[in-house]
């Protein structure tokens, strides 16, 4: 979803309107490969298009989308491009661990003289201190997203504990209860998680009403609100990151060691 709002983020052309509409229209699933801590990837001229070459690790969904959103440079510009995943010579590599997490897909891409066309290119950015203030929501968007993953790895953690210790788990010997979910040590510090994973999720909904907010001034935004929303959004991620850490190992806890 996030990748999905390339067009129209960044003042693209007038390819933007019809790219949108396809995309709804065909139902095209996009993803991106933008991970900034390695170089980037490099637009050279070629007839009336150019040629991408460049290989991203971390390509989130990449190997399974319809549509990449791309930031290659071209003459040492950044610039946009929408460009279809099953372009010759885009090449996926199977070289990430899903470590048991469904639909995860972040292996690395690589791009092998792909052909760009002119109309692939939707916009060039200005340089970063130039940018208004609506052209940098897309961080604090796609942060927003890992907030919400974060917190639903956490309930779903919590709920299939609680399922767990209602069926299975006994109460410890020394409790002098009958059953797990009458066990003091169990209830506190199942409350405890609780209270947490509440208060998290409070955070993470107010950060999005926040965000949404100033995503609704459009390019009236200015940058200081702009960067009140993304503090509500960092906040919220951080104590989500330790929330969720927390909770998925606490159950372990609580459930017992069968």
């Amino acid at each position: 979803y996030v990748m999905s709002q390339t067009p129209g983020g960044y003042d693209a052309s007038r390819e933007d309107a019809d790219l949108r509409r396809r995309a709804v229209r065909e139902r095209w699933h996009w993803s991106g490969s933008g991970n900034p801590r390695e170089p980037n990837l490099v637009l050279t001229p070629d007839g009336d298009g150019y040629r991408l070459n460049g290989r991203k690790s971390f390509s989130s969904g990449a190997s399974i989308a319809d549509m990449l959103s791309i930031f290659p440079e071209r003459d040492g510009r950044t610039v946009i491009v929408a460009l279809p995943r099953r372009r010759d010579g885009v090449v996926a590599i199977d070289d990430w661990n899903h470590f048991g997490q469904r639909q995860s897909e972040s292996g690395t891409i690589e791009f092998k003289d792909v052909r760009v066309d002119a109309r692939d290119v939707l916009a060039e950015l200005p340089p970063h201190e130039e940018q208004p203030a609506w052209m940098t929501t897309r961080l604090p968007m796609m942060q927003l997203t890992f907030v919400n993953v974060y917190l639903g790895a956490a309930i779903g953690a919590l709920e299939e504990a609680r399922n767990y210790i209602r069926t299975t788990t006994r109460p410890w010997q020394a409790s002098n209860v009958q059953r797990a979910t009458e066990d003091p040590y169990i209830l506190e510090h199942f409350g405890l998680l609780k209270a947490e994973l509440l208060a998290a999720e409070a955070l993470a909904d107010r950060a999005g009403e926040t965000l949404h907010a100033a995503l609704a001034k459009a390019r009236a935004l200015t940058h200081e609100e702009r960067t009140a929303a993304a503090a509500e959004v960092y906040a919220a991620k951080v104590n989500t990151t330790r929330v969720a850490l927390e909770t998925s190992a606490r159950v372990f806890d609580l459930m017992g060691a069968r």
